[in-house]
């Protein structure tokens, strides 16, 4: 079958047509790098690698823990309206409840209502409708719901740059004086998930409680380390392949809460 495959030339990513065939394999590696990116390849896949100063291509299962490896800066695979994070991923389907909605099917209507069809049975039954109907988490009384998938754009992205620079995980939660800042993540909010969170004054401090259970267990799996302390934080894997505007959100909300710029190099 003829297909179209990203390649690595002089020129940087392109995507070219290619002969596509399938062998069997029993292992996988699974690399991560020192900046964070991740991917997953067969053991005779080739890697380049930087060695005594030359570039070696090499099979997967001959690189060492020290070999520096060479990847593309950006690989241009997702765009606005493609990239999505799916809640699944990082949440037991089981945990889910799926939300009351008059266009759900006949047949399980009822049983949704009064809360007998978890998110999980439900797709097992209507694989096609799974990312159709909000869900929300099964404990508590949490009414805030969510679709299955999160778009991965700049709003999405500037909230996650307000987490990792301003916020506590654990509780859902971003602390920030500044009004100005507080205005944008309200604008961030309302646009990435279509409602205005809750804002407490705290003396000179704002607090604003931007997400439901379902969002706060996300946010911690994609951006907690260890730690609820920003440098023990990380950016999802999903932001090093978004778009540079999406990148650019992100980074402009994460020196807002944290960072500043200095000319000064430190030892």
């Amino acid at each position: 079958k003829s297909i179209s495959v990203m390649s690595i030339s002089k020129e940087g990513c392109q995507f070219q047509k290619a002969q596509m065939t399938k062998h069997q394999t029993n292992v996988l590696y699974d690399i991560e790098t020192k900046a964070g990116r991740r991917f997953s390849v067969t053991s005779g896949h080739n890697m380049y690698v930087l060695r005594k100063g030359r570039i070696d291509i090499i099979p997967t299962f001959q690189l060492r823990n020290s070999d520096t490896i060479l990847y593309p800066e950006t690989t241009p695979i997702f765009s606005e309206k493609n990239a999505v994070i799916n809640i699944t991923d990082y949440i037991d389907s089981k945990e889910l409840s799926l939300c009351y909605s008059k266009r759900l099917p006949s047949p399980v209507k009822e049983k949704v209502k009064k809360g007998l069809l978890d998110y999980a049975q439900f797709c097992a039954l209507f694989p096609e409708l799974k990312n159709e109907f909000k869900i929300k988490k099964k404990k508590g009384h949490d009414r805030f719901s969510v679709k299955p998938q999160l778009r991965v754009n700049k709003h999405f992205a500037g909230l996650i740059g307000y987490m990792i620079a301003e916020g506590n995980v654990e509780s859902g939660r971003i602390f920030n004086g500044d009004e100005e800042v507080v205005a944008d993540i309200l604008q961030l909010s309302k646009k990435a998930f279509g409602y205005v969170p809750k804002v407490e004054k705290k003396s000179s401090c704002y607090s604003i409680k931007i997400f439901g259970s379902v969002l706060i267990e996300l946010f911690e799996k994609l951006v907690r380390e260890n730690k609820v302390l920003s440098h023990n934080k990380k950016i999802p894997d999903v932001f090093f392949q978004a778009k540079k505007e999406t990148v650019a959100s992100l980074l402009k909300r994460y020196f807002s809460g944290d960072g500043w710029v200095s000319k000064r190099i430190s030892p």
